[in-house]
């Protein structure tokens, strides 16, 4: 169980938020997700080169954290909840995909956070709510070093 940290706090809820199992496949990226993701996908989805075929998962229950504590940086936040990203780490695209679509209500609009890994490198997948639909950019865990905001109050989504 992850715990509550400098920068984090868990978001109580009155029911266990659930991603379905995900069957997977090479058009389960976040790339092909325009359905989803209408208002904007990041170019860098592309540039990346981590449009691989996903595996299926399994369902999948999920924490979500508010960022509340101090200023910090994508490395810092996730690495407070756990020193070992793979337990935070969504296991395919297709379930951050899956969460947009069905708990769109539970996103934050300036920011709601979702780690993931592609060829041993981990990437935070950002997606913020507009009126026009979800906008999507991904980054490079660690090439992300700009200070993170504390007052804007960041979602951070991860497995349980």
């Amino acid at each position: 169980m992850k715990k509550n940290s400098q920068y984090l706090a868990l978001v109580e809820h009155k029911e266990k938020i659930i991603i379905p199992a995900c069957k997977g496949g090479q058009k389960a990226v976040l790339a092909f997700a325009d359905h989803v993701f209408s208002h904007y996908i990041d170019p860098d989805v592309n540039n990346y080169k981590i449009n691989l075929a996903q595996p299926p998962t399994k369902e999948t229950e999920v924490d979500i954290y508010e960022m509340c504590g101090e200023d910090t940086d994508f490395s810092e936040l996730f690495h407070s909840l756990s020193s070992d990203l793979s337990t935070l780490c969504f296991k395919s695209q297709e379930q951050i995909i899956k969460f947009a679509q069905i708990h769109k209500i539970k996103l934050y609009e300036f920011g709601n956070l979702f780690l993931f890994s592609e060829l041993e490198k981990f990437y935070v997948a950002n997606i913020d709510t507009a009126s026009n639909g979800l906008w999507l950019n991904v980054y490079l865990l660690t090439a992300r070093r700009k200070r993170l905001l504390a007052g804007i109050g960041y979602r951070i989504i991860v497995p349980k």
